[in-house]
């Protein structure tokens, strides 16, 4: 899947990028394309795995 991802991303970026140039000029480009790249980082952050999900160290020792 994130193979594809960028694949993708490479393939439709450009066209989309050269339109949203042509309908808004360059500084409303960099704003949708700020805004959207914003919009990323809450869906990130969902896609971390709680503390309590975290493996112990190796170098601890289990009981004597």
């Amino acid at each position: 899947m994130s193979v594809i991802g960028y694949s993708l991303g490479s393939f439709v970026g450009a066209p989309v990028t050269q339109l949203l140039l042509d309908h808004y000029g360059v500084r409303g480009t960099l704003a949708l394309i700020g805004a959207i790249q914003a919009h990323r980082i809450p869906l990130a952050l969902q896609f971390r795995s709680p503390e309590r999900f975290k493996t112990i160290s190796s170098h601890t020792e289990v009981g004597n």
